[in-house]
């Protein structure tokens, strides 16, 4: 399949509009889909997490829990950075692998940036609802504060609210042997340390 990055990050701008909401796809990759891997067949889950938004965009259901976590800020403390989600979106927060995940939840879903402008991966540590990140050998908090999560086409692990791994949800839209979820992965989101990624 080709590069839907981009085209999601295109996607979250309509978010400046009113009355504008959406549900992530991005966990629910099927890379052995007879419709190829940008139609999975986990339709249910999909609709279950548009459904939500419905309820509390449109129906006014404030209190209703309808995205996964969404990024808040980036806070720089001594050499790690912390990343801060908005208040009820990050509630059990944990990190499961994805449907699309061939070797399990084995790799960083976070990337921070360089001095030199390149994109390296970080590891990370969940601490209630929020995340700690590890710099790599040889990048400080003092010099990247860039950013960016579940930033590529198949992400094969994501953070999660809820308890669970991902995929089914209460309907059952996956097979038994894979585990269910309660829970609705987060957004995709890259910061450059002052705004989004540019469109």
């Amino acid at each position: 399949c080709g590069n839907f990055v981009n085209i999601r990050n295109a996607q979250m701008a309509g978010l400046l509009l009113p009355n504008v909401s959406y549900a992530t796809a991005a966990d629910l990759g099927d890379r052995t889909s007879p419709y190829v891997s940008v139609h999975p067949r986990r339709k249910q889950e999909l609709c279950r997490r548009l459904s939500l938004q419905a309820l509390k965009l449109q129906y006014g259901m404030a209190t209703l829990v309808s995205s996964g976590p969404e990024f808040a800020s980036v806070a720089v403390a001594d050499s790690t950075l912390t990343v801060k989600y908005k208040p009820g979106t990050a509630g059990t927060l944990h990190a499961a692998e994805t449907a699309d995940s061939p070797d399990g939840c084995t790799g960083s879903p976070f990337e921070v940036s360089t001095a030199a402008g390149k994109w390296v991966q970080a590891n990370f540590t969940i601490i209630g609802e929020t995340v700690t990140l590890k710099m790599p050998d040889g990048v400080t908090a003092l010099t990247s504060t860039g950013v960016r999560y579940a930033w590529v086409t198949a992400p094969t692990c994501m953070l999660y609210n809820g308890k669970g791994a991902p995929g089914t949800g209460p309907n059952g839209t996956q097979p038994i042997a894979t585990p269910g979820a309660t829970g609705i992965a987060g957004t995709p989101f890259c910061w450059t340390g002052t705004a989004p990624c540019p469109v």
